[in-house]
């Protein structure tokens, strides 16, 4: 089953499975399949603030603040923990 998860529109808004491989220097084929996972949660924190307006029409569709991780669906989490256990687990 292909499902396509929101975050596949942010991935075109910004230019397409290639321009963002080479934006956040990871292989083209990673970004195509967060087109059904969802940009993993660091990604997307760093995608928030070199293009807070894109990322934040995706704010429409969720809460203020919050990001939903994983697949479409799941409980959401606080950024600022999502920030938290990227920094523990680096």
């Amino acid at each position: 089953m292909n499902t396509v998860h929101p975050h596949s529109r942010l991935i075109d808004d910004l230019g397409g499975p290639t321009q963002l491989a080479k934006l956040l220097r990871v292989r083209p084929q990673a970004v195509s399949q967060w087109r059904r996972s969802g940009v993993p949660a660091a990604r997307m924190q760093l995608l928030e603030l070199l293009y807070p307006a894109e990322v934040g029409k995706l704010a429409n569709r969720h809460p203020v603040g919050v990001e939903l991780i994983g697949t479409e669906g799941a409980p959401p989490v606080p950024l600022a923990e999502v920030s938290e256990r990227a920094r523990d687990a680096a």
